[in-house]
């Protein structure tokens, strides 16, 4: 997963191409969002490639998610 702060996460939520959105998640500790690294491939977000190429990038386990209410 690509890591960001939630000031990066606010920045990257942006429609990129053809309707394509970036929407990074939250995980549990409310300070730390994140997006898979998959959009690194996508060419829909191609123009913002290089800024996403500089954030760091680490596993993330399911429960750093928070929890889904039912």
């Amino acid at each position: 997963m690509l890591i960001l702060d939630a000031t990066q996460a606010a920045a990257l939520t942006v429609t990129t191409r053809d309707g394509h959105m970036l929407e990074p998640r939250a995980l549990a500790d409310g300070e730390t969002w994140v997006l898979p690294t998959s959009v690194l491939s996508d060419p829909a977000h191609t123009a913002i490639r290089a800024t996403l190429l500089a954030m760091p990038q680490r596993d993330v386990a399911l429960d750093e998610f928070p929890e889904v209410e039912d």
